[in-house]
């Protein structure tokens, strides 16, 4: 039982990556078509910002996954580095979390 719940936490910490890249992509996408006072909005610092902190959240993601999958093939895995892991990735993702909330002001979904 402890080792489907350790590979299954370690699975959707790697979900939350591919989810976090989409999403980065879909921000840096709508951040160069959308036009705000006829310029791109992402020629504005506070937006660069924002897709900056993101891209590092999610390499910061990325190498948690790796640094656990490599464990994980030594046989080095325990259960609360998955839950941690999963944590970081997936429960309190603060890229992620402002995108929910950025959907429910603006009306427009950037996971879509």
């Amino acid at each position: 039982m402890t080792r489907v719940l350790t590979a299954t936490r370690s699975g959707a910490s790697w979900e939350s990556v591919g989810h976090g890249i989409a999403a980065y992509e879909a921000a840096v996408t709508y951040a160069k078509q959308g036009k705000q006072f006829g310029k791109p909005i992402a020629s504005y610092q506070l937006v660069q910002n924002k897709l900056a902190n993101m891209l590092a959240e999610l390499t910061a993601m990325q190498l948690i996954c790796f640094r656990l999958a490599v464990l994980a093939d030594q046989g080095r895995m325990t259960g609360p580095m998955a839950s941690l892991a999963k944590m970081h990735t997936y429960e309190s993702t603060d890229s992620i979390q402002s995108l929910l909330i950025g959907r429910d002001i603006t009306g427009v979904s950037a996971l879509a």
